[in-house]
């Protein structure tokens, strides 16, 4: 009797305290949800998980529903003591009567930065021409060599420029290799030990293979910069080695290569690299040509997502045409929403993306997209015979932007990226012919042909859709 009665005792009270831990992580997490989810129908949808779904619904949220990264990143950037520019752009560059005077006011208040005059860029089509012009650079120069990039490959290219470097700092000069510590190997690295084994100063950007730091896996930076003397920085779409791929890189001088310089100084200190001279923020870097410019650094540090903010702003500012080229393209509802209004305001929309990416998954979920954006009448283009890994827009002949970032949530949201956004008519129709070159060469993508597709592949694409937040 004492028996029966004891276990049907133990067994209501352990039934009470399970609804009530339930009920009161349920509470926790719906005002969490309610606090930190912008999104209403998200909001709904975990609300609606960990209510009716008991226990599963709220370890799901745990595990999948909570954005961990800036807090991480933000973290990390206070451990290493890492600074960087935040004041507020009271003055820019002067220009009477131009209508594209409010999108520079957004992108002052969003970058904190100012533009810079007197710049001369230069594009290098090719993967070879790009090799040659970065090794001759490395071999003429004089003070410093400053490198960051996301993947170093150990092959015929590779090697080359690494011994242009093992011998500029055999040479004096000061040489700084930063490599990515997953784009250059998780757990080995042939190039950052080639390069220790050198002599050249070489770190990997956030580089851990212990359990408990794994989740910095998703800081990576994507960033590919080569700064010689401090006057001259390479910067673009390539990594370091032989592909088959159709890259464009840059050749830029002028003084905002002093952003290219505090993208690597941040990047540098916070690898562990100890602070660098502060020196890239002064005017001694003179102006050299005629076009204005500004470095964008963006990633998961920075107070707003940089980039996605003043692509947007662009969109809106268009009245004639936009050409975009990219390797992958997933916008967000935000940026699609911006091309569709473009296009349904009369602007000519223009994307070029190639046939076959790298990542069959990611051109799965850019169908979507796709659809929508003829619908809205823009013009999507397919490159079949080459994988073009260049990142490229440029609008009504007037603005461009170029550096390493995708179309994609984790340029947007999670790589630590630098682009340069770029003013002046003979420069960026200098790009749109480039352009409009390549999309001659390209398959123009109809409504009918992507209605007609298999059932089954619709099915595929739309799935694939759904991991968009995380490509």
């Amino acid at each position: 009797m004492f028996g029966d009665w004891w276990n049907t005792d133990i067994a209501w009270m352990l039934t009470f305290v399970i609804q009530l831990a339930y009920l009161c992580i349920s509470v926790a997490l719906t005002i969490h949800i309610l606090l930190h989810k912008s999104d209403p129908k998200a909001s709904l949808m975990w609300i609606a998980l960990i209510w009716f779904a008991p226990i599963f619904g709220a370890v799901f949220y745990l595990l999948f529903g909570i954005n961990r990264i800036t807090r991480r990143a933000q973290r990390l950037l206070l451990k290493s003591k890492t600074s960087f520019q935040t004041t507020k752009v009271t003055n820019d560059l002067n220009f009477a009567d131009d209508p594209w005077i409010e999108f520079r006011r957004l992108g002052n208040n969003v970058t904190h930065s100012r533009r810079s005059a007197g710049n001369e860029i230069a594009a290098l089509e090719g993967v070879e021409l790009i090799h040659s012009s970065m090794i001759e650079s490395i071999q003429s120069s004089e003070r410093t060599v400053m490198l960051t990039t996301y993947i170093f490959r150990r092959d015929e290219f590779g090697q080359a420029l690494a011994k242009a470097l093992i011998a500029a700092d055999q040479r004096g000069v000061d040489v700084k290799v930063l490599l990515d510590g997953v784009g250059n190997g998780l757990f080995r690295s042939k190039t950052y030990r080639e390069l220790k084994r050198g002599g050249v100063e070489v770190k990997r950007f956030l580089f851990s293979v212990w359990p408990w730091r794994m989740p910095l896996m998703n800081l990576r930076s994507h960033r590919k910069l080569l700064i010689i003397d401090k006057s001259v920085v390479f910067t673009g779409s390539m990594n370091i080695g032989k592909v088959k791929n159709l890259e464009t890189h840059f050749k830029i001088s002028g003084p905002v290569v002093g952003d290219a310089l505090e993208a690597f100084a941040f990047d540098w200190q916070l690898s562990g690299g100890g602070s660098l001279a502060d020196d890239f923020r002064d005017d001694t870097i003179r102006e050299v040509g005629p076009v204005a410019a500004r470095g964008i650094l963006s990633g998961p540090v920075y107070e707003r997502e940089r980039l996605r903010w003043v692509v947007l702003g662009a969109l809106g500012a268009a009245k004639n045409n936009i050409r975009i080229v990219t390797p992958y393209f997933i916008p967000d509802q935000g940026l699609l929403a911006g091309l569709i209004l473009a296009a349904l305001k009369g602007v000519r929309v223009e994307i070029l993306l190639p046939k076959k990416s790298n990542y069959f998954f990611a051109d799965w979920a850019s169908h979507h997209q796709i659809m929508e954006l003829l619908r809205a009448g823009c013009h999507i283009y397919h490159r079949p015979d080459i994988f073009d890994h260049s990142k490229l827009m440029t609008i009504d002949g007037h603005w461009a932007l170029l550096g390493s970032s995708n179309w994609d949530a984790r340029s947007l949201r999670l790589n630590f990226e630098f682009d340069i956004e770029c003013e002046n008519t003979e420069f960026v129709t200098k790009l749109d012919r480039l352009i409009v070159n390549r999309v001659s060469k390209s398959e123009r993508l109809s409504i009918d042909s992507f209605e007609s597709r298999p059932l089954f592949v619709k099915l595929r694409d739309s799935a694939a859709r759904l991991l968009l937040p995380y490509l």
